[in-house]
């Protein structure tokens, strides 16, 4: 069973990749991707990825930034996203890569 802590942040952690999925300004997207790459937890990853495909060029940037920080969790999947489609997504896929430690 899971520590009253641990839950409280897990719980603070879903929140904080809510507010990077749905937002309603860029700059709250952008505020959260940079709390995830603080942060540092796996866990962030998947939503770190599909915020490359966010609309706004500021969110992608600190999405970017963020991944880079994530170090080694991130490679996989951000290997997996130099095929993607859309060329914004590889772009900043191939730039977190060149971030990561």
């Amino acid at each position: 069973m899971a520590r009253t802590g641990e839950s409280d942040d897990s719980a603070r952690m879903t929140a904080v990749i809510e507010t990077l999925r749905h937002g309603p300004t860029p700059e709250r997207r952008g505020e959260a991707a940079d709390a995830l790459g603080r942060i540092g937890d796996a866990f962030a990853v998947p939503a770190l990825c599909a915020g490359l495909r966010d609309d706004d060029k500021g969110v992608r940037a600190r999405v970017t930034a963020a991944l880079g920080r994530m170090g080694s969790p991130a490679v996989p999947p951000l290997i997996a996203l130099l095929r993607d489609p859309a060329w914004p997504v590889r772009y900043r896929a191939a730039e977190a890569l060149g971030m990561t430690k």
